[in-house]
């Protein structure tokens, strides 16, 4: 089940070969305090193929006590 406090990102087919560039929000700065997600949708038509291509990707570290 998705969150409620989840961002929700479209990014929506300008027909065939049409390209684009998508970030995280604030990049290339930190995130932003108490971003809980951020949900990101491709939509392309049913004879495309989306592909991606990450060119920087770094993960937040995570601390949780035990």
């Amino acid at each position: 089940m998705l969150s409620a406090a989840c961002e929700c990102v479209q990014y929506v087919s300008d027909g065939p070969m049409s390209q684009g560039v998508f970030t995280s929000p604030n990049y290339p700065q930190i995130y932003e305090t108490n971003i809980n997600c951020v949900l990101y949708t491709f939509m392309a038509d049913d004879d495309e193929l989306v592909q991606l291509t990450f060119t920087d990707f770094d993960m937040e570290l995570s601390i949780t006590n035990k």
